[in-house]
């Protein structure tokens, strides 16, 4: 059963997405308000996030939908383990926080999927939605301006939605790429329209590999994917993130080290370009001892490294 199934969404209506766990200052109550006075009535409003631990506030919201008549209008469907496929079933994502975020997880993930977003004007928010461009931003607890928010959000064309699908690049040395490189690719794959893999020069690393090698293989891993694109790059990431019009960088994360190293890069790149936002993955556990200077340590010594590789390439 796919979930718009398993949520009982009808047939032929824009879907409004809050993605939070059942919490006060989440802001669901808000758009409850907001979904009674829109114009648009051919509208499903969908909360999905774990309620178990807070009973109470779950009745007092089912509470309000009933004394709004809104029973078939909002569904409150739990948590959700795959949330790329329920972003897909999104018009409009929303994140209507009472107080402010560090960093909108949730509006990222969005804008990644070309989702237009609705999201309270304060914390992360700021940073993360372009007003007009990939989303709208209305004053805190103001429930006219969320309505009127969401009313342009589906609004909005055919065309003016496919403006903000997504691109994101993945800039890495991948000397070589390696089976950890892939799996952090298949974990962002659902997420953007076009990945470019930004196979770079990094003025710290004694290449083993040349360019023209590591271009090859990773060609060769996905010559079957039309969502990916390989290419060369040198020079600051930000600017060629400018160049191919993407506004999200991938970074995969091994450790504790790893974050604090990508961490400081990240923010390094936000004050470049306020635009660029780089999205973390989490590398699986069972890959996360892979690295590509220990592939080249083991090829050094004449040890055999194809487990750590993807069958396409053979060294």
């Amino acid at each position: 059963m796919n979930l718009a199934e398993q949520w009982r969404l009808p047939d032929g209506v824009s879907i409004i997405m809050l993605p939070a766990r059942l919490t006060r200052w989440k802001g669901h109550s808000l758009l409850i308000d907001a979904i009674a006075r829109l114009v648009k009535s051919d509208i499903c409003c969908v909360f999905v996030g774990d309620g178990s631990k807070n009973d109470n506030y779950r009745r007092s919201l089912e509470h309000q939908i009933e004394k709004l008549d809104l029973g078939d209008k909002v569904r409150l469907v739990g948590g959700c383990d795959d949330m790329a496929a329920a972003y897909m079933l999104a018009d409009v994502v929303v994140s209507a926080s009472h107080r402010p975020e560090a960093f909108g997880r949730v509006l990222a993930e969005a804008q990644a999927m070309g989702r237009p977003v609705v999201a309270a004007d304060h914390g992360g928010a700021k940073e993360t939605v372009i007003p007009g461009k990939t989303g709208w931003l209305f004053k805190v607890d103001d429930v006219e301006k969320l309505t009127d928010s969401l009313e342009q959000a589906l609004n909005l064309s055919l065309q003016s939605r496919e403006k903000m699908s997504k691109t994101a690049i993945f800039p890495g040395s991948f000397s070589p790429f390696s089976i950890g490189h892939k799996a952090i690719i298949e974990k962002a794959l659902p997420l953007f329209d076009k990945i470019i893999i930004a196979v770079g020069k990094n003025s710290k690393k004694n290449q083993y590999f040349s360019i023209r090698k590591r271009i090859k293989w990773v060609k060769e891993v996905y010559a079957n994917n039309k969502k990916i694109q390989v290419t060369q790059y040198e020079g600051l990431t930000v600017d060629f993130c400018k160049k191919e019009k993407a506004n999200f960088i991938i970074r995969g994360l091994r450790n504790h080290n790893d974050f604090i190293f990508e961490k400081d890069i990240a923010q390094m790149n936000k004050k470049l370009n306020k635009n660029i936002e780089t999205i973390f993955f989490i590398t699986p556990p069972e890959l996360s001892h892979i690295s590509s200077s220990l592939i080249r340590e083991i090829l050094k010594n004449k040890g055999n490294v194809q487990q750590f590789l993807p069958k396409e390439i053979n060294l």
